[in-house]
């Protein structure tokens, strides 16, 4: 799958927009980000992402609200991928508040975390993309802006 993926990352390098999306998230916001999965996402794939720029990736498979700070390699960083999820639609989101939760706010990539059903609405403009997460009822619950940068 990386040899693909950096197939299409170089083929689609000059367009502005890139986004991905896939099932487990290299980001948990529920599970433990040191599943096998997790971690061969972060191994194998999020370097590409930081190599080509990619701006944003939704991630599903935990079922609640995530945003992530901007991320590249294993810290914070303005011109990294925010990683937006996790899938909290179709089914009724985890449970992220309690005390046995509280761990899942200390992640260092965290940006907000909540029980919420979701779907993700991207509005690209002339300069900035601009994400909203939506609840059932159509308000909008969280949103982030990143610029398009040539």
């Amino acid at each position: 799958q990386a040899q693909w993926l950096e197939q299409q990352l170089e083929a689609y390098a000059a367009v502005p927009v890139r986004l991905a999306t896939y099932h487990v998230p290299m980001f948990p916001g529920f599970h433990m980000p040191d599943n096998r999965y997790s971690k061969a996402g972060r191994e194998h794939w999020q370097p590409l992402f930081d190599t080509y720029g990619l701006m944003a990736a939704f991630e599903n498979h935990d079922h609640v609200l995530k945003r992530t700070h901007p991320v590249r390699g294993s810290h914070v960083d303005p011109q990294g991928t925010i990683y937006l999820g996790d899938g909290a639609f179709g089914r009724g989101p985890r449970v992220v508040d309690g005390p046995r939760q509280i761990h899942l706010h200390r992640r260092w990539y965290l940006d907000r975390l909540e029980s919420q059903g979701h779907v993700w609405r991207v509005d690209i403009e002339a300069d900035s993309v601009l994400f909203a997460a939506i609840d059932r009822d159509g308000r909008v619950i969280d949103r982030t802006a990143r610029p398009i940068t040539p």
